[in-house]
Parts: C-alpha cells; structure tokens; sequence
C-alpha cells in the first residue's frame, strides 16, 4: 500500500511540473520580445493590407463596365420621370430612392466631366473598402457585385482575405497589450520588488543561477537548457542577462505571477478599460463623420463591430476608406478582451483540476488506525502466541 501511496504522489506531481510547464511548451516564434514581435505584426498588416488593395483592383476590373450601364440605364430612366411628376413629388422620390439622378451609384466607379470612371482615387478606395468589410465579415450589403466574375471574386476574397483579417487585427490587439502591459509592469513596486529580490549580487540584471532560482520560487522550476533558451529569447542586448525590461517581457509573454501581481487579471481589466474607451471614441466620430445621432453612433458602432453588419446605417462614400482603421483597431480590441476572458476561465479551470488532484492524493493517505475506547492496557502492544517450547520452559 506505501509503494501505491508514493507512486500516485508521483504521478500527481508529474501532472503539477507538467501544467507548470505547460506555457514554456509554446513554439519559438510564440515568445518573441515585443521588438521583433512588433516587425512581424507590421509585415502580417502590411500583406494584409496589400491583399485587399489586390483585390479592390479586381474588383474594379470585375464591375466598372457592368456599373456603368447600369448607371446609363438609371439616369434615362429618371429624365422620363421628371417629365411625368411635378418638382416637389420627384424630390420626395429621390429622397426615398437615395440615389443621384445624374451620378447613380459610385461605388466601384466615380462620376467625373460627364461620365463614370473606374480606377480613380474615389473608386479604388471604395472597392478597398468593399474587401474590407469582406474580410471583417461586417458586410453591411451597400455594396455588392452583380457580375459572375465579381460573385467569384467575393467568394475567393472572404475564404482567402478572412485567416488574414483575423490573424492581424489580433496580433495587432496583442501587440498594444504586450506594450501597455510591459509598461506597467515595470512600474509596478510589487514586481521591482522581486526583481531586486532575485538580484542577490545586487547588479540591477538577473543572471542564469538567479534566474533558476527565481523560476523555481515561481512555481516554475525550470531546468539549465530552458533557462539558456530565456536567455536566448529574450536578452536582446545579447549580454548574457536580463535587465529589467527584457524581465518585464519575459512576465508579459510567459504570464509569470511575479510577486503575486496578477497579470492575466490586469491583462483583463486593461483590455476591458481600453476596448470601452476605444468604442465610445469611436461612436464620436462616426456620429461626427456620418452626421448621425447619438443613439445612432452607438447602435452603428455596436453593429459594425460585432460584425452584424445590418446596413441599415452605413459610411458615407467619402467616410468609408478612413473608417476602415478605427474599425480595424476595434476589432482587435474585442477579440484581445474576448481571448483574455477566455484565458482567464482556462486558468482558473486548470487551478480548480489542480485543487482537487491536491485534495485527492491527500485524501489517498490513509491515516493510522486509532484505538477504540475502552481497549484494555495489555492490548497496546502486540502478544505473539508463544511456542511449546517456551511453555516447557516456564513449566522448568
């Protein structure tokens, strides 16, 4: 019974080291410094945004000449009824087409001396923006293609472009945070404080055995070659030690509980803060750009960026090419509040699982038997039967 108890003590501590370890199992390109870090989510926005820009010149291609027919078609087609309604009868019925009668739509042309254009500054960026709301999934359906080649051409823009939008708004999100986080935890007094503690040589760095020493205290004891891959991550001066903020990025990207400060709580709490700031400065300028109410800045600002994409208030041709970046931003801010909760409700899952696998190989210890009460004296001790032997003995 003692051998099973250790074995499954054993075990028990195995899943402990191996959940601790857990966060240094990621891949290398995973715990990058915010330096190089901040290059990739550069190269990640600029492909990004250079495949939208691709397919916006697709799309003008796609739908110039079919829109341009139609808007021949469209303005005859008004000139006959201006002749048949009065003046005040066909401005109510523009008012509710909420059409031009002379420029008809815009939206992958542009109207200019007398006639419509495609590739002008006017109409490249409205079908930019066209491959903008396809790959954010908003889609508010102001703009569609009516060709087959432009329904192809959708098609192929939201399963190539959407991977793309996703993977950069949210490197873009993440990367804000690991900067904001950075900086305050290097303000923080509960993490100089273990910083200084773990300095024993007092140096202001931390070398390989303070390191390991500070890990282990941790709750993350780590062995020589994980310490020599920390160092070989994160030292970017390339001086054998961390300083205080190579150890900051190192808290930030590993989520390390340095001096019990809570960093997935205040990862939280500032993605929380920041994305409600973000969002009522955003509903400001859409109701300034748009000229809309209040309630509709924040009913527009509440749909767009939950991706509905109703249409029912849509950006104006002028507003929809600058509006693309606030939404961007926006959209990388939910999704960094979305994966902070669901970061916080996994880890308070595996402290739970923890919690009770501690219980358990706790309660797998049996305590010592107890005496019931009463028990006579002599019963304290164990009386061996005796031998024959030992009677003949005694009998002697």
């Amino acid at each position: 019974d003692s051998e099973r108890d250790v074995e499954e003590v054993d075990k028990a501590e195995e899943l402990l080291r191996r959940r601790r370890h857990r966060r240094l199992a990621k891949p290398k390109f995973l715990c990058w410094t915010v330096g190089s870090k901040g290059i990739a989510t550069g190269l990640f926005t600029a492909v990004f945004v250079a495949l939208l820009l691709f397919f916006a010149a697709l799309f003008q291609w796609a739908e110039a000449d079919a829109e341009t027919a139609r808007n021949i078609e469209f303005v005859d087609l008004m000139r006959r009824v201006k002749k048949q309604l009065d003046s005040e009868l066909y401005a109510e019925l523009l008012d509710n087409i909420g059409a031009d009668d002379v420029r008809g739509t815009e939206k992958f042309v542009s109207f200019a001396n007398g006639g419509w254009q495609s590739f002008t500054a006017q109409s490249y960026f409205s079908s930019y923006y066209y491959s903008f709301t396809l790959a954010t999934t908003i889609g508010y359906g102001e703009i569609v293609t009516y060709t087959p080649a432009g329904k192809i051409l959708t098609m192929i823009c939201i399963l190539i472009a959407l991977p793309f939008a996703v993977i950069t708004y949210t490197r873009v999100a993440d990367l804000l945070s690991s900067m904001t986080m950075k900086l305050l935890l290097k303000q923080s007094q509960e993490f100089k404080a273990v910083l200084k503690k773990y300095d024993t040589d007092q140096s202001g760095t931390l070398d390989h055995d303070e390191l390991k020493l500070g890990f282990k205290d941790l709750g993350m004891p780590l062995s020589d070659e994980d310490i020599k891959g920390l160092l070989k991550e994160f030292d970017e001066d390339g001086n054998g030690v961390l300083d205080v903020d190579e150890f900051a990025t190192v808290a930030t990207r590993l989520d390390v509980d340095a001096g019990k400060v809570a960093r997935r709580a205040l990862k939280l709490r500032f993605a929380i803060a920041v994305t409600l700031v973000f969002l009522v400065f955003f509903a400001i300028v859409a109701a300034y750009i748009l000229a809309i109410d209040g309630l509709d800045a924040v009913y527009f600002t509440v749909v767009t960026l939950t991706t509905v994409g109703l249409g029912d208030i849509t950006p104006t041709p002028v507003a929809r090419a600058p509006l693309t970046i606030p939404i961007f931003i926006a959209l990388g801010l939910v999704a960094l509040v979305i994966g902070s909760l669901t970061e916080r409700i996994e880890m308070g899952k595996e402290d739970h699982e923890e919690s009770n696998e501690s219980d358990e190989s706790d309660e797998s210890e049996e305590p010592p038997p107890t005496k019931p009460i009463g028990t006579p004296r002599h019963s304290d001790r164990e009386i061996a039967p005796r031998s024959s032997q030992s009677i003949d003995l005694e009998a002697a």
